[in-house]
């Protein structure tokens, strides 16, 4: 597992309003036709050993992470057939690393949810092998900021970010039961 950061209220990201697009901004959920798009951008899978048994929904949620005007909730109930010893929720959205941005050195959101361990994995859409890279984090009741380094946003050569597309990944695994996430402003930084 990779090394992350949870920074405390002092520490957060200030949101930038909606009107005014960033090319940092991969998503955060505003803007006119933020509803009608959410499951454009956004694709909810199961494991297959799950089939039918565990169930998801990504919806969205006002006010969001520092007032913003929206939050993604991604909500549901893991439920792993008896025996099976792989079950797993993702949310993926794929990511087009802006161009020109030299400085990138990873991905930062705000989150909340109950204390279970979810993960967020960012790379190459289709790896070579393996699962993305990614980080593990428990939310608590309150909004927090969370970095995830990403070094090789700032690499050259058939790694590089011009490789694209990339794949950002919401997962929850572990113990059966009904879970709950929201986030909001996934960015660069």
């Amino acid at each position: 597992q990779a090394s992350y950061s949870l920074m405390n209220k002092a520490g957060r990201l200030r949101s930038q309003p909606s009107a005014v697009a960033s090319p940092r901004i991969i998503d955060d959920f505003d803007g006119p036709r933020a509803s009608d798009n959410l499951l454009k951008r956004w694709q909810v899978a199961t494991a297959p050993t799950s089939a039918g048994r565990s169930l998801a929904e990504l919806s969205l949620i006002a006010p969001g992470a520092e007032d913003t005007g929206h939050a993604m909730r991604l909500k549901g109930v893991l439920a792993p057939p008896s025996g099976a010893a792989d079950d797993y929720i993702t949310a993926r959205y794929i990511v087009t690393v802006p161009s020109g941005l030299e400085d990138l050195r990873g991905i930062s959101f705000e989150a909340r949810g109950d204390s279970r361990v979810y993960q967020i994995r960012f790379g190459l859409e289709r790896p070579p092998e393996g699962p993305l890279p990614g980080i593990a984090f428990v939310p608590t009741a309150d909004w927090q900021a969370i970095r995830l380094p990403v070094g090789w946003l700032a690499a050259t050569g058939p790694h590089s970010p011009a490789a694209a597309p990339w794949a950002l990944e919401v997962v929850v695994a572990g113990a059966q039961g009904k879970f709950q996430l929201d986030l909001d402003e996934i960015r660069f930084y």
